[in-house]
């Protein structure tokens, strides 16, 4: 079972990892998870995704996420980071922080500032920042790291987006041959620094949910070339940012697993591991999905958010006594309103070290 990522904003205001966000994750180590994927960590100091986000954007942050690999290890899982450029969609505008950039001018649909187009003088450096953040990844101890390609509001999923890529370049969404080409050369840097050896998981949306975006068969067309470049395993979404909320909420039209169709069109065309993502709340539907075929491995953000203990409930046999989330969005909401990751359902999360409630004996 793997924990897919949800920004918490616990770190530093110095983009370093806090005692808090550290106690965060080792709670979901501890209750069981196989690896965790941690929160978008930027590839660029100068340009965070918000307020309080962490980053692997220079060699002095490597001793700082040592503390985290050293800590979720202790209890026998594994970690990894989601690296990405924040894009044209990130938030950190809204703090006073840099104006965003795309691959082309993008007017994001839930903040509404503007994008400012990448030159293509700009885009080798931006690849080498990637190379450059996987190697501290491995040297602080990381086990592999995931590249956030999808929803189009991070850099590597814009350039993939004909919805957000207008370029008539070489780096253009509108041609098969130079849709990669920006993820390609990232991941060329990847294992030019990192090592061939390096997992790397990408994140993609399977299709994109609107008119004009990117559709599934698309995506699988471009699944092997991907692979080809240095992929280890897909992390199977969908969808892009403008209605993503929507996606999540309970009683969705979406339904639950609604990404299931896409992960198992995208294992058809590959030769990794594809791992689905998107309203697995049930424990069972997930292990129904894993035993006919359609992915190779099950992740969960929100449902750990509620229940650190799921994964070991689930092993014990005891799933009727894990807490479910409720999909009601209070996660979501908690970032605006309480500059900060929380849940509903579990008053624990983001405050383990500050209950300090121990359960009675049953």
């Amino acid at each position: 079972m793997v924990m897919s990522p949800m920004t918490t904003a616990y770190c530093h205001d110095d983009q370093t990892p806090s005692e808090r966000l550290i106690r965060y994750f080792e709670e979901r180590a501890r209750g069981g998870l196989g690896l965790i994927t941690m929160e978008l960590i930027t590839v660029d100091e100068a340009h965070p995704y918000m307020h309080r986000s962490m980053t692997l954007g220079h060699d002095r942050y490597i001793d700082a996420h040592r503390r985290i690999t050293e800590r979720i290890h202790a209890h026998g899982a594994k970690v990894q980071p989601q690296i990405s450029h924040t894009g044209p969609e990130s938030v950190a505008p809204m703090f006073g922080g840099a104006q965003t950039l795309g691959p082309s001018v993008s007017v994001a649909p839930v903040w509404g500032w503007a994008s400012r187009e990448l030159d293509i003088s700009e885009l080798p450096a931006i690849a080498i920042q990637y190379g450059e953040a996987a190697r501290r990844a491995r040297e602080a101890g990381y086990d592999g790291i995931e590249l956030h390609a999808a929803h189009c509001y991070n850099l590597l999923g814009s350039f993939l987006s004909p919805l957000r890529n207008k370029r008539r370049d070489d780096y253009s969404a509108f041609r098969a041959e130079t849709r990669t080409r920006m993820i390609n050369e990232v991941l060329g840097e990847i294992r030019a620094r990192a090592g061939q050896d390096f997992p790397v998981t990408l994140s993609i949306s399977g299709y994109e949910r609107a008119p004009g975006g990117r559709a599934l068969d698309d995506t699988q067309r471009l699944a092997p070339e991907l692979v080809a470049a240095g992929v280890s395993c897909f992390r199977v979404s969908g969808g892009i940012s403008d209605p993503l909320v929507t996606m999540m909420v309970g009683r969705s039209e979406y339904g639950d697993a609604h990404n299931v169709a896409q992960a198992e069109a995208i294992r058809h065309v590959v030769d990794v591991p594809v791992m689905l993502v998107g309203r697995i709340h049930d424990p069972e539907v997930g292990e129904r999905i894993l035993a006919e075929g359609k992915a190779d491995l099950i992740a969960m953000a929100r449902p750990l958010l509620a229940d650190p203990e799921l994964p070991n409930k689930v092993m014990a046999g005891r799933p009727e006594r894990i807490r479910r989330c409720i999909s009601c969005e209070h996660c979501i909401d908690s970032m605006q309103t309480h500059d900060n990751l929380g849940c509903a359902i579990n008053a624990f999360s983001g405050r383990e070290g500050e209950l300090g409630v121990t359960p009675g004996r049953r």
